[in-house]
């Protein structure tokens, strides 16, 4: 069993239509708009690295049906883990490279 750490989130979003519905759910799960930009959220979790990945793909995914986005990219940063790049289209994500 992984050990849980606690992991600073990062968490830069692109193409989403309704930004206030976008914003009121990441808010609900505990994400945090950094100040002074449009789409970067940050949060502190502590669940081991897969389940806090798999957190954030769940809370993003919910965030970007509310707001009626149909596909964007994002990145994300775990702690000190390399950035993590991705797109979500037709309701699934894909790594970019």
């Amino acid at each position: 069993m992984q050990k849980a750490t606690k992991y600073e989130v990062l968490l830069v979003v692109d193409g989403v239509r309704d930004k206030d519905s976008f914003d009121k759910h990441l808010k609900k799960e505990g994400f945090r708009l950094v100040e002074g930009e449009d789409f970067a959220y940050e949060a502190k979790a502590s669940l081991p690295l897969m389940n806090t990945r798999a957190y954030i793909f769940d809370v993003l995914k919910k965030a970007l049906k509310k707001s009626h986005t149909k596909t964007c990219h994002f990145i994300f940063s775990l702690g000190d883990n390399p950035l993590e790049k991705y797109a979500y289209e037709s309701d699934d994500f894909k790594e970019l490279s």
